[in-house]
């Protein structure tokens, strides 16, 4: 046992490799390979965020939400203690924000007594806000706006941008897809996905234009001041119930300031350039077609479903491409990149038998998932070994290059030994490991990695990042990229793409019992109705209407997200009645969502339909 006068694990790693390096890597994350914090977020609440983005070109700071709708103390005597008589509370309810809507008579002048309030508020948590944990009532903390409107990014939820996990930033950046320079430029080159200085580039932007009905910029300034409603453009309420929250807060938030914050958005793209590229082409696509023609109800579901399925393709292509790394110290070119590969439940959890197959298909990904951490520290010890080597030529700019292909594979090489300062940085690895399991033992301290220090075995680097990541914690780490998963997945949520459910199983000794979590991926409703929409429309130029067959819907999936319904998976040898059985499953459930049409069963007659108009389609009609 070691003694109170001993030191922490990180207080002595700090002392062998330096504060600066330990800060660098004591952290779950490596932008070059994936620019989002790898933790839970809120996929929901990532919309809003990504709107301010555009428009101001600056990652979002604190806004005036919480002053505004937040109660003051006198009028809660008796509910609620704080600590100053008279001060705003910061935790906003559907009561509390119903009560300062109906503060103005010429908006709300029906609705002061208690039905008409309650109705109000009901709508308010309908369209417009979601409680803390998604619970349901009017007194609970609101802590989630829904991206009705372009309005929404006046409201500064969740309060800190932070708690989204970099993921709004990783998604401008990769729609604007900026070819150089260290940050997002508002004066960039135009794309369908540029930022928006003036009125004019609303409608330049596929992401911004469905979304800002009545919005008008006044001038060229960046400065959130200069956004206008039309009061005579006619919008739903759900939009009109955003748009007056944002008005009664009088402005948009600030720009992130504080301490070691950046304000500005990094122009840094995931590793995984096709999933990315996959992605961008979707929503270009999707939102081009129906943007402006979709019924709000069903557009920002199936845009939700877009998003999840998009950054889930480039989780786990990330994944994939790392493993190939450690293997190889090189990441594939685009055209050689694949996503991974998952056995899809398309009974949604009705079929035993495929809900079983599936959740063995995900169990597979997750015990292959718990090997990235350590390939994430070495690449970040590696990192912090080259970045000082003098004789790396033009190490500053591969670092800096918004795609980290050249960088990872020069860190590959380093790795791998074939580079000529490969030798310098597996020295001085070793003269690290040496050290800190030296101290260690010394100080009585993680003693259980002194072996992975030592085992001159394997390769010096890799036992650093080993011993690093146990001493961090591995479970904790686990963990952590397991709940980031599971945010990108959209787990349990209706628009998602998985489940997951508690199992139990026997424990080691006899009559134990423990309980454990088990997924497996689906496809909702709202993720086909985006799938099929998207892929009845070209992506070539003018994005015209193209026919597709069930055959050709069902090859689409595997080959771009990876996702197997009639077909095994690699490493998977799955019965064929099983397969027949989940592709019968999913023909007539698109069916019956008025998706598939067939007049025989051949099966080249079995054409999927759209169920919503495009926008030339619409015109012509």
């Amino acid at each position: 046992m070691a003694s109170e006068t001993n030191k922490t694990v990180k207080t002595i790693v700090e002392e062998v490799l330096g504060i600066r390096t330990v800060k660098d890597l004591w952290t779950a994350n490596y932008t070059p390979v994936l620019p989002l914090s790898l933790q839970e977020f809120s996929l929901g609440a990532v919309m809003p965020a990504v709107f301010y983005m555009f428009r101001c070109g600056k990652r979002r700071g604190r806004g005036k939400f919480n002053e505004v709708f937040g109660r003051k103390l006198p009028e809660l005597i008796g509910e609620v203690v704080a600590e100053k008589v008279g001060e705003k509370l910061s935790t906003p309810t559907i009561e509390s924000v119903t009560d300062k809507l109906l503060s103005n008579l010429v908006w709300f002048g029906g609705f002061h007594q208690i039905a008409e309030r309650n109705i109000l508020g009901d709508a308010l948590l309908a369209f417009c806000l979601e409680n803390r944990g998604h619970k349901l009532g009017r007194t609970e903390q609101v802590q989630r706006v829904l991206p009705t409107h372009y309005f929404s990014s006046w409201i500064d939820l969740p309060e800190s941008v932070a708690h989204l996990r970099f993921v709004p930033e990783m998604l401008v950046a990769l729609l604007v897809d900026q070819k150089k320079g260290d940050t997002i430029k508002l004066d960039g080159e135009k794309s369908r996905f540029s930022l928006i200085s003036k009125t004019a580039d609303i409608e330049a932007n596929d992401l911004i234009k469905p979304f800002a009905q009545g919005l008008a910029i006044e001038g060229f300034s960046n400065d959130l001041h200069a956004d206008r409603f039309d009061e005579h453009v006619l919008v739903g309420i759900d939009q009109l119930l955003t748009i007056r929250c944002a008005e009664l807060c009088e402005e948009g938030p600030v720009k992130l300031r504080g301490k070691d914050e950046q304000e500005f958005i990094a122009n840094r793209r995931p590793l995984a350039g096709r999933a990315a590229g996959i992605m961008r082409e979707d929503l270009h696509v999707f939102l081009r077609a129906y943007g402006n023609h979709l019924p709000r109800l069903s557009l920002l579901p199936m845009l939700e479903s877009a998003i999840a399925l998009g950054l889930t393709n480039i989780l786990l292509s990330t994944c994939r491409l790392l493993f190939s790394w450690e293997e190889t110290g090189r990441i594939p070119p685009k055209n050689g990149q694949t996503p991974w590969e998952l056995f899809v439940d398309c009974s949604m959890s009705a079929d035993h038998e495929l809900r079983r197959v599936a959740e063995e298909s995900m169990d597979d990904l997750l015990r292959r998932y718990e090997r990235v951490p350590v390939i994430m520290m070495c690449l970040r010890v590696l990192d912090a070994e080259a970045r000082y080597e003098s004789e790396i030529e033009n190490a500053d700019d591969l670092r800096k290059n918004p795609d980290g292909t050249d960088w990872i594979n020069l860190l590959g090489d380093l790795f791998h030994g074939r580079h000529d300062e490969s030798q310098n940085v597996q020295r001085n690895a070793r003269k690290l490991c040496r050290r800190l399991a030296e101290e260690l033992e010394r100080q009585d301290e993680g003693t259980h990695v002194c072996g992975i220090l030592k085992s001159d075995q394997v390769n010096p680097v890799w036992r650093l990042a080993d011993a690093l990541i146990t001493l961090m914690t591995r479970n904790n780490q686990n963990k952590n990229y397991n709940k980031a998963l599971d945010s990108c997945l959209m787990m349990n949520q209706p628009h998602g793409v998985a489940r997951k459910r508690q199992i139990s199983t026997r424990g080691v000794r006899p009559g134990g019992r423990r309980t454990s979590d088990a997924r497996s991926a689906v496809l909702s409703n709202t993720m086909l109705d985006f799938l099929v929409h998207r892929y009845l429309r070209k992506s070539a130029k003018g994005r015209k209407p193209t026919s597709l067959s069930f055959q050709q819907f069902l090859r689409v999936l595997r080959s771009q997200y990876g996702l197997y319904i009639d077909q095994s998976p690699g490493g998977m040898s799955i019965p064929s009645e099983i397969l027949h059985r989940n592709r019968r499953f999913l023909e007539r459930r698109l069916r019956d969502l008025g998706l598939l049409a067939g007049v025989n069963d051949a099966e080249s007659m079995k054409m999927l339909k759209p169920r919503f108009l495009a926008e030339s389609e619409s015109d012509e009609a």
